[in-house]
């Protein structure tokens, strides 16, 4: 047996280095949150403002750069990392003082995009749409390249804490503004 391996050290490097490069091609970076973070409003968002009796004061408004709407009458309305129910809580106040007792609602018409990476046939920048998952948006970029890793994909989401990496799987939900980075196998 000694000498059968002692014959073969060719093939038994070649095993080791199979073997080790193997691992290259996993993805080890932690899960996402179970629970999907509450969306908060950022550059790029439209937002529908439908006030009941006023379609004057009534439209779709952009979060601009600085994270501003610009409503008719009220104004600049601060957007930016605020959740839709802050947004109409901030409103209501604002509306208050234009109208007696005001009924309006606010929602989201357009999120903001998502960026796909890497070994992707068509890299670049892709509509958001709710429930989107890896795969699909995968699929939005042209597909997977032949040399991807298919089963891991490195999404980048901007947290309270700042930007954080997670290896997701092609199952997993994509949020507004994240970026998929496909990576490639080394074999």
């Amino acid at each position: 047996m000694v000498r059968a391996l002692v014959r073969w050290p060719g093939a038994i490097l070649c095993l080791g280095l199979l073997a080790a490069g193997c691992g290259m091609n996993s993805i080890d970076l932690p899960p996402p949150p179970a629970e999907p973070p509450v969306y908060r409003l950022a550059p790029g968002d439209k937002v529908s403002v439908q006030v009941f009796g006023q379609p004057d004061m009534s439209g779709q408004f952009d979060v601009n750069a600085d994270g501003m709407m610009s409503v008719p009458l009220v104004g600049s309305v601060p957007a930016r990392d605020r959740t839709v129910a802050e947004i109409r809580q901030d409103l209501a106040g604002r509306l208050d003082r234009f109208i007696v007792n005001p009924r309006f609602t606010v929602d989201v018409v357009s999120y903001r995009q998502i960026f796909v990476l890497g070994e992707v046939t068509k890299p670049g920048g892709y509509p958001y749409s709710i429930g989107l998952t890896v795969q699909q948006a995968v699929a939005l970029a042209g597909g997977y390249t032949r040399r991807a890793i298919t089963d891991k994909v490195v999404v980048t989401r901007l947290t309270d804490n700042g930007p954080k990496e997670y290896g997701v799987t092609p199952r997993d939900a994509v949020l507004p503004g994240d970026t998929l980075d496909v990576q490639r196998r080394v074999f």
